[in-house]
């Protein structure tokens, strides 16, 4: 039989040699991953890419980040947005987006690209360095009058019921009518903070139907006096089709006084108009 403490010694002989050829094919690794720890930790911020066809050891680093435009550029943008828009570019608001930032030089040339929706836009540059885009969307600062508390449906306005805001709003500027008054009454019930304009409320109603209405017709220098029928309700400088004793109907706007200026008339009677 083998001496079982003999064994013991062959079995621990084999193991450390085992042990020693492992330890041996692991030293080159663990070597290089040691010296791969310090660009771990510290990775380079600035991507370096070859270049080709430029001597060895030449970089190329990522493209500039992104933010607004040169000062020029955006003087040159709401100059054209103030022209295409008729309005003063002290009252132009522009938000820029996404494009690149740096040093493009003197701008040679700049053109908005896009219908200007929304007040969004394009805007390419050609500099002194090549193309360079930005994205930007414009506005107009204006006014407007909100509620200054809950209205109610048919309520009278009083000054104390109007605030007024300045706001900017996206886009082209819009016609935005005549800005309310005292005296004009609510069309239906507005909430505090909502914007006052027609036709949540508007002017008094002037004229009603079936009431008899001033009627001036101008013919150059010829003024025509008439009495006639209003056939709709209507405020100031709402349009009021009126009935004359003749049975023409004309059509015309309510101006002050209550009197209805003709804009143009039909040689049918009222049966026929309808």
């Amino acid at each position: 039989m083998t001496n079982p403490s003999a064994a013991a010694v062959d079995l621990r002989r084999r193991r450390t040699e085992s042990w020693k050829r492992l330890r041996a094919l692991l030293t080159p690794i663990s070597a290089l991953f040691v010296l791969a720890l310090p660009s771990l930790a510290h990775p380079d911020p600035v991507l370096a890419l070859e270049v080709p066809g430029e001597e060895p050891g030449a970089t190329r680093t990522q493209p500039p980040a992104l933010g607004d435009p040169p000062a020029a550029v955006v003087a040159a943008v709401e100059s054209e947005v103030a022209r295409r828009w008729s309005v003063d570019a002290a009252h132009l608001v522009l938000e820029w987006g996404a494009g690149r930032a740096g040093d493009s030089g003197a701008p040679l040339h700049v053109e908005l690209v896009g219908s200007g929706a929304g007040g969004a836009w394009i805007v390419d540059v050609t500099g002194e360095v090549g193309l360079e885009r930005w994205s930007f969307r414009a506005g107009v600062v204006t006014e407007r009058w909100t509620a200054a508390r809950e209205l109610l449906r048919g309520h009278v306005l009083a000054e104390e019921d109007l605030q007024r805001e300045t706001v900017v709003r996206w886009g082209p500027p819009s016609e935005r009518g005549e800005a309310p008054e005292p005296g004009w009454v609510t069309r239906r019930g507005i909430r505090e903070g909502e914007e006052v304009r027609r036709p949540l409320a508007a002017p008094p109603e002037l004229v009603r139907p079936g009431e008899p209405v001033e009627v001036r017709v101008r013919r150059g220098a010829v003024t025509l006096l008439l009495v006639g029928e209003a056939r709709n309700a209507g405020a100031m400088h709402d349009r009021i089709r009126v009935r004359l004793p003749t049975g023409r109907m004309v059509v015309g706007r309510l101006g002050n006084g209550g009197v209805v200026e003709i804009e143009h008339g039909t040689d049918r009677r009222e049966d026929d108009a309808r």
